[in-house]
Protein backbone atom coordinates (compact mmCIF):
# COMPACT_ATOMS: atom_id res chain seq x y z
CA UNK A 1 0.00 0.00 0.00
CA UNK A 2 1.37 3.67 -0.75
CA UNK A 3 1.78 5.99 1.84
CA UNK A 4 0.09 9.47 0.50
CA UNK A 5 2.26 11.93 0.20
CA UNK A 6 0.95 14.92 2.84
CA UNK A 7 2.10 18.37 2.27
CA UNK A 8 4.59 20.02 4.96
CA UNK A 9 2.40 21.35 7.68
CA UNK A 10 3.16 25.50 7.99
CA UNK A 11 3.37 26.15 11.32
CA UNK A 12 1.86 29.01 11.69
CA UNK A 13 1.12 30.35 15.38
CA UNK A 14 -2.52 28.67 17.12
CA UNK A 15 -3.95 31.79 18.69
CA UNK A 16 -3.94 32.07 22.72
CA UNK A 17 -7.55 30.80 23.54
CA UNK A 18 -6.40 31.51 27.46
CA UNK A 19 -4.90 34.89 27.59
CA UNK A 20 -3.36 35.31 30.70
CA UNK A 21 -4.99 38.98 30.90
CA UNK A 22 -8.92 38.44 31.23
CA UNK A 23 -11.09 40.82 30.46
CA UNK A 24 -12.81 42.64 33.70
CA UNK A 25 -15.86 40.91 35.21
CA UNK A 26 -19.09 42.75 34.46
CA UNK A 27 -20.47 44.46 36.73
CA UNK A 28 -23.56 42.76 39.63
CA UNK A 29 -26.95 42.52 38.17
CA UNK A 30 -29.16 45.38 39.60
CA UNK A 31 -30.99 44.66 42.61
CA UNK A 32 -34.71 43.77 41.99
CA UNK A 33 -36.40 46.78 43.60
CA UNK A 34 -33.71 48.66 40.96
CA UNK A 35 -35.51 47.43 37.37
CA UNK A 36 -38.56 49.56 36.06
CA UNK A 37 -41.77 48.11 37.57
CA UNK A 38 -42.39 46.90 33.04
CA UNK A 39 -39.38 44.44 33.61
CA UNK A 40 -39.91 43.04 37.20
CA UNK A 41 -43.39 42.68 35.65
CA UNK A 42 -42.11 40.30 32.25
CA UNK A 43 -39.92 38.80 34.25
CA UNK A 44 -42.12 37.23 36.11
CA UNK A 45 -44.61 36.65 33.66
CA UNK A 46 -41.95 34.44 31.76
CA UNK A 47 -40.63 32.96 34.61
CA UNK A 48 -44.29 31.69 35.16
CA UNK A 49 -44.12 30.44 31.90
CA UNK A 50 -41.24 28.80 32.20
CA UNK A 51 -42.59 26.79 34.73
CA UNK A 52 -45.48 26.10 33.60
CA UNK A 53 -44.06 24.11 30.81
CA UNK A 54 -41.51 22.87 32.59
CA UNK A 55 -43.66 20.70 34.72
CA UNK A 56 -46.22 20.04 31.62
CA UNK A 57 -48.94 21.88 32.30
CA UNK A 58 -50.93 24.06 29.81
CA UNK A 59 -48.51 27.40 28.95
CA UNK A 60 -50.60 30.66 28.91
CA UNK A 61 -51.38 33.01 27.07
CA UNK A 62 -49.23 36.41 27.06
CA UNK A 63 -50.92 39.52 28.13
CA UNK A 64 -53.66 37.53 29.72
CA UNK A 65 -55.03 37.65 33.14
CA UNK A 66 -52.02 34.72 34.16
CA UNK A 67 -49.38 37.83 33.80
CA UNK A 68 -51.23 40.04 36.40
CA UNK A 69 -49.88 39.73 40.35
Amino acid sequence: MQCRSHRPRSWERQPDLFPARQPPIAEAAPEWDGLPEQARHAVTALMARLLTAHTGGAVPKAGGDADER
